[in-house]
């Protein structure tokens, strides 16, 4: 399932559906963290599996849980973060068990989950179809985006 909404993302995106093939990506992405972990028991708050996962690292949790990536700059910082870890650059230890594929998920996770509630969800005079343009950073970056999810169900 996480593969099927994975391409149903890139054809939405192919045609100019912005939000929606954001959420189909958050939803791949979603669906590869239950699949890693085998924790189903929270629904869509899938930062509560990392959260559960990570005993004794909720400071560095917490810490990311703070940071907001709403710029172009704070994103490709963390593509960055993403990218050396998918490269099989150590961190250091933590009980949050950093491997390959659930440490991108959750940063995919943490990037994609706000822009998702707010594109199906608009609230006031908030239009997701134009706020979601191929200028908005998110949608600038889908693509790499797109091909760190499929790297992450490579290595699943």
């Amino acid at each position: 399932m996480a593969l099927a909404d994975l391409e149903s993302s890139k054809i939405l995106y192919g045609s100019r559906k912005f939000p929606q093939s954001i959420f189909l990506l958050q939803q791949s992405v979603e669906k590869t963290t239950k699949g890693i972990t085998g924790i189903f028991i929270y629904g869509h708050e899938t930062m509560n599996i990392y959260k559960d996962i990570g005993k004794g690292a909720e400071d560095k949790i917490k810490h990311l849980d703070e940071i907001k990536i709403d710029n172009e700059s704070t994103l490709i910082s963390f593509i960055h973060a993403i990218k050396l870890i998918l490269s099989g650059i150590d961190f250091g230890e933590s009980d949050l068990r950093v491997t390959r594929i659930s440490a991108p998920n959750f940063l995919l996770q943490k990037i994609l989950s706000p822009h998702v509630n707010s594109a199906r969800y608009p609230k006031g005079e908030f239009s997701p179809l134009s706020e979601y343009s191929e200028n908005h950073f998110l949608i600038k970056h889908y693509k790499t985006l797109h091909d760190i999810q499929r790297s992450c169900l490579n290595e699943c």
